[in-house]
């Protein structure tokens, strides 16, 4: 699927934009991580920001291209808002672009999310930061940490399954080559 369209759907709150990049820098660098992986389709991003953050910085990420999806902020659970949002729109996206990428960076990412995605024929690339997903990680086809992904680096790769959901995916997989 190197050719199929790529949705990146970013939480800028716990991967903000990193000390010397802008947006339009940003979305460049994630291109260029794509790009070395070997994704070549269009793509896509929505960033999804907390509605009382840096306005100037939000409106730079407009102006690079990038969608913002706006959380209603302020108070607990702010975070599980903009989770919510982004799983909300992941499945949109899904629905309506079948067997195609997404790619998901955040601190947090429902299990079951990254491995009904999967299931269904989904690649699910991640992006994390350095404390990021554990586990979950080897439900996705790569993984990037924010600090590379955000300097167009290279993708980790991806961990050994060691769920189960993931050890009988593989193994499905291998049984149909």
């Amino acid at each position: 699927m190197a050719a199929a369209k790529t949705a990146v759907f970013w939480d800028k709150e716990y991967c903000p934009v990193p000390k010397g990049l802008n947006g339009e820098m940003v979305w460049r660098n994630i291109k260029s991580s794509l790009e070395k992986a070997g994704y070549h389709g269009p793509a896509s991003i929505t960033a999804y920001v907390d509605d009382e953050t840096n306005r100037i910085q939000n409106h730079d990420l407009a102006f690079a291209g990038i969608k913002l999806g706006h959380v209603p902020g302020g108070g607990r659970g702010k975070g599980r808002a903009r989770h919510e949002a982004m799983r909300y729109d992941m499945w949109g996206w899904a629905v309506e672009n079948e067997k195609s990428n997404l790619m998901v960076i955040t601190k947090f990412v429902r299990y079951s999310t990254v491995d009904a995605l999967r299931k269904r024929g989904w690649n699910v690339l991640l992006g994390w930061p350095e404390n990021g997903p554990g586990e979950i990680s080897c439900c996705a086809t790569l993984t990037w940490s924010w600090k590379s992904l955000a300097a167009g680096g290279e993708a980790i790769g991806s961990k050994p399954a060691t769920c189960p959901s993931c050890l009988k995916l593989q193994g499905t997989a291998a049984a149909d080559q």
